[in-house]
């Protein structure tokens, strides 16, 4: 839309099998619950580089110059010994990741809408997914377009724009997803005069954050009518 762009496919393919096979294995380590709200309790994540080396994601630096990305500086957690293909994707990419994660969704798992504050070219930043497991019925919406982004490939995107995902399938969802300061060496896969367009998807995007905030109001005087109505 207008050359902005929110999700740019990254000329690269990974291997399937050995996603899914070193997933097995990442399993074995307990996911844990993601601490922010913006979900129905289903969505779990288990880190594979982050502050201090944790392997959970604990959010508790809300308030600081990269919020979400701990206090301390990134290390690769106790799973990247299980999982060298993993391991190798990540050491790969040659440049600086400030976390890279495995992200979770079951069957009947929903993130509810909402936007991130920094995770975009446009500040610095680049977040990357690579789906290890997926499925047609699953309901993923990036900037309000739905997107298809099948396993093994690499994929970037805006994620400061609103999105929301709904699992409605029988299996359970996974991507992996790293994110980097931003890289010069990524960025030469994007289209021509990308980040020209830098004003225009600031202006699409408080556009669509304001439509999120009156969607979300006139929700809530829905189901407060509604409430009323049944008293």
């Amino acid at each position: 839309m207008l050359g902005l762009n929110l999700a740019v496919r990254i000329p690269v393919t990974f291997d399937v099998k050995k996603l899914q096979r070193d997933l097995a294995l990442a399993e074995k380590f307990q996911m844990a619950t993601h601490p922010l709200k913006y979900h129905n309790g289903a969505w779990s994540v288990l880190n594979l580089i982050y502050s201090g080396g944790k392997i959970h994601y604990t959010h508790d630096d809300a308030y600081g110059p990269r919020p979400g990305y701990g206090s301390e500086p990134p290390e690769k957690t106790p799973v990247l010994s299980e999982c060298k293909y993993f391991n190798e994707i990540l050491d790969s990419f040659d440049t600086e990741i400030l976390m890279a994660r495995l992200s979770a969704l079951p069957p009947g798992g929903r993130v509810l809408q909402h936007y991130d504050p920094i995770e975009s070219v446009d500040f610095g930043m680049m977040r990357l997914h690579i789906p290890i497991r997926t499925h047609p019925k699953v309901k993923f919406y990036l900037g309000y377009l739905r997107q298809n982004w099948r396993e093994g490939e690499l994929w970037y995107g805006d994620f400061t724009f609103p999105h929301k995902i709904t699992n409605a399938s029988p299996v359970n969802r996974v991507h992996l997803i790293i994110d980097f300061a931003l890289s010069e060496k990524l960025l030469r896969y994007f289209p021509n005069n990308y980040l020209r367009y830098k004003e225009y998807r600031k202006k699409y995007r408080r556009l669509q954050r304001n439509f999120v905030w009156y969607e979300k109001k006139l929700q809530n005087t829905y189901d407060e009518i509604r409430k009323r109505i049944s008293i």
